[in-house]
């Protein structure tokens, strides 16, 4: 029995020693524009995108990535008051194959995200609420399509994603009462990093 355990464990090890070998890690930064569609994209403007992602490859045509994204959307013509979003994703980007340097792809996942309100709006003499009017957890499932260029030690690339929410809660929110207005969210960034 004890001679079972051990092989067993001489043997993860040497799976997880050896996965280096047949698979890249990637880690990049990433910024650029984004902003909501529906109703949110017709009383917010156009904001800054942020993030930080991680990938492991797989295969050959097949990435696994974690990723941390943010973003800050004004609302229109409400200087001191918008949207700020922080979210996590994971996804898997297909390559197209036998490409080694400039690659493109596409990609989807499974995220979420919290999206809070800061400041207050003011429409005439009436406020649209305080910064926890609006406090939204979102389901997302990001779609995208991308380029990553590799410069092994530098990675370099550019993507366009758009983030549907199919599910959403509010905490505290009266199932009568209609919840705050709602959008997807689309951004294009670039991203640098390294790749090892």
């Amino acid at each position: 029995m004890y001679s079972h355990q051990k092989f067993a464990s001489l043997a993860a090890v040497g799976f997880l020693w050896s996965v280096p070998g047949f698979a890249d890690t990637q880690l990049v930064i990433k910024s650029g524009p984004s902003w909501y569609t529906g109703d949110l994209g017709k009383v917010t403007s156009v904001g800054p995108a942020w993030g930080v992602a991680v990938s492991f490859q797989l295969i050959e045509i097949l990435d696994l990535e974690f990723s941390y994204e943010g973003s800050s959307n004004h609302f229109s013509n409400q200087p001191n008051a918008g949207l700020y979003r922080n979210g996590g994703t994971i996804a898997g980007k297909f390559f197209v194959p036998q490409l080694t340097v400039v690659r493109p792809y596409a990609m989807v996942g499974i995220g979420g995200a919290h999206v809070a309100q800061t400041g207050v709006v003011y429409t005439g003499n009436t406020a649209f609420g305080t910064s926890s009017s609006y406090d939204i957890f979102n389901v997302e499932i990001p779609f995208a399509i991308g380029i990553d260029v590799n410069l092994k030690p530098i990675a370099i690339g550019a993507r366009a994603s758009y983030r549907y929410t199919p599910l959403r809660w509010e905490p505290g929110h009266i199932l009568e009462a209609p919840l705050p207005p709602q959008g997807n969210i689309f951004d294009i960034t670039a991203n640098v990093g390294v790749r090892f």
